[in-house]
């Protein structure tokens, strides 16, 4: 099984974190909050180029029920600098992004975030 480089855990409402991709030459930030604070329907997630080097990136954003994806609630985008998404899933246990640059030769070179413990 292969495991993701970096993983980042909230037990909050919101968390972010910083990776490099050596890939990419690249330093990205990665944000995971709810949209509105109490409300566990509405994920928004974001991704930053901190380098400012051009490199596109990429957020992917889902919701999760009993350890598995709600439909509909995965949305993937690109951007430069910047990479920003919301979803919206009825009753999820967790949210879950993952952040990277655009033109990674790795699939599982991501900074992944979760925040559970929304209720």
């Amino acid at each position: 099984m292969l495991i993701p480089a970096t993983i980042a855990y909230a037990y909050s409402h919101g968390s972010s974190d910083t990776i490099y991709m050596q890939s990419t030459n690249t330093q990205i930030t990665g944000t995971l909050y709810l949209l509105y604070d109490g409300n566990p329907n509405i994920g928004q997630a974001n991704t930053h180029n901190d380098s400012g080097n051009g490199v596109t990136v990429k957020t992917k954003i889902y919701a999760t029920a009993g350890g598995q994806t709600i439909s509909g609630s995965s949305r993937v985008v690109t951007g430069n600098p910047n990479a920003y998404v919301k979803s919206t899933a009825r009753l999820p246990d967790a949210w879950g992004s993952g952040h990277t640059t655009h033109n990674t030769a790795d699939p599982w070179d991501w900074l992944y975030i979760q925040v559970s413990d929304l209720r």
